[in-house]
């Protein structure tokens, strides 16, 4: 079997023996996806028309599944000779699964070392698990398939990808502030902003974090960027965790980051908006 890598937490990209190479047309890309994200589990034919063509598949949308999932194997090993299910994308029952190896999805080792994150978290070893959640999220590069898919039942499973590596974020920006190190969250906290432009929770954590290690004008700037777009996008006001947040700077009790800033944003903050 070919040394295949693969990345789906931002635009879905494959390696083959160390080369990248192109995954095919817009389609094939999108069943590539769907069942990464599965991470080896199957999925049937029914469940992946669904993901790739909405409630109104086309009649040949069966026949098309079965082209893509040749091309795919083909272009995961070159030499197979024709008609072989090969080693990789293989037949279950009536529909597919994707066999990739433990190091080769950035999806199952963002969830492996959350998931030591959070034992080290409840064991008390709090640096261990910043340092971690670090680790964790550095395999995140954007929106999970850079939002290839354009139907409604493939983008809820793009969305609670997504929402996944939100909440690790939360996780990792709460405990990054308990420890006064705001700095260490804030590429991951834009970048879930970037991904999450209505997100309230996101949004908070990176005030928080911005006005704790300092940047008190880019933390209220911030807000009024978010209080906007609620407003003008959805008509609602900013929810009790942002308007908290928004307090606290106005307030100033939120000093820089080597003046013990986290320390401070801490014996002031206030409870509704989660950190602990």
């Amino acid at each position: 079997m070919n040394d295949l890598q693969f990345r789906v937490l931002g635009p879905l990209r494959l390696w083959r023996d160390g080369r990248e190479i192109d995954a095919g047309p817009r389609q094939q890309r999108y069943l590539l996806l769907m069942l990464l994200i599965q991470e080896g589990r199957p999925v049937s034919t029914s469940e992946l028309v669904q993901l790739l063509w909405g409630g109104e598949p086309p009649a040949s949308a069966v026949n098309a599944i079965h082209k893509y999932v040749a091309a795919l194997r083909r272009i995961f090993e070159p030499d197979l000779p024709a008609r072989s299910a090969g080693t990789c994308l293989l037949r279950h029952g009536d529909g597919y699964r994707l066999i990739s190896g433990p190091d080769s999805l950035d999806l199952s080792a963002f969830r492996r070392t959350a998931a030591m994150a959070r034992t080290a978290l409840a064991a008390g070893r709090l640096v261990e698990a910043h340092d971690l959640f670090l680790d964790a999220l550095r395999h995140w590069h954007g929106s999970p398939g850079d939002r290839v898919g354009d139907n409604a039942t493939a983008a809820s499973a793009l969305a609670a990808l997504e929402n996944d590596l939100f909440t690790v974020v939360a996780e990792a920006a709460r405990l990054a502030l308990r420890l006064n190190r705001p700095n260490s969250m804030l590429t991951f906290l834009w970048r879930a902003v970037a991904c999450g432009a209505l997100n309230e929770q996101v949004h908070a954590l990176l005030i928080q974090s911005l006005a704790a290690a300092g940047q008190q004008a880019e933390a209220l700037a911030v807000f009024q960027t978010i209080r906007d777009r609620l407003v003008g996008e959805l008509g609602i006001d900013p929810g009790a965790d942002l308007q908290a947040a928004h307090r606290q700077v106005l307030l100033q009790s939120v000093t820089a980051a080597g003046s013990g800033g986290a320390r401070a944003w801490q014996a002031g903050h206030d409870p509704a908006v989660g950190v602990s």
